[in-house]
């Protein structure tokens, strides 16, 4: 199914608005729903920083998605530990309840066409290895 039907708005840190279909046909989208409190989570983004290091130039682009947490509560937890990947807040979980997210953390990768090609609920070293793999093909499509 193409999940650019399931395109959404956010707004980021800065309170600038970021849409999924301006990713469309350019990008590779890893969606990361978290929040600040949960602790998969946090292992997760060290994670999630380095592959958006090495790849980002090549056409990877991370939008973490927190889920209902004040701005300055995330702009503080994401500024301490220098992430650099999209923030964008989903105010009331709408984004999460269009992509049926059951928890946190949940990763979901499309690809160029718009179609989801893996989910991940939870974050592990093998789920890290499996989603890495996927990346450079689906970088190289």
């Amino acid at each position: 199914m193409a999940n650019w039907r399931r395109v959404f708005s956010a707004r980021d840190l800065a309170g600038n608005g970021l849409s999924l279909d301006s990713f469309r046909g350019k990008h590779v989208v890893l969606l990361d729903f978290w929040a600040t409190w949960c602790g998969p989570c946090q292992r997760a983004m060290p994670h999630l920083q380095r592959l958006y290091q090495n790849r980002n130039g090549s056409g990877l682009e991370i939008l973490s998605v927190n889920q209902a947490e004040p701005a300055a509560v995330v702009g503080d937890f994401i500024r301490s530990r220098n992430y650099t990947f999209h923030v964008l807040l989903d105010e009331d979980r709408s984004i999460a309840e269009k992509y049926g997210v059951p928890a946190i953390p949940t990763l979901i990768l499309i690809d160029r066409r718009g179609l989801v090609r893996w989910i991940q609920v939870g974050f592990d070293e093998q789920s890290e290895k499996s989603l890495r793999k996927l990346v450079e093909r689906l970088l190289k499509e």
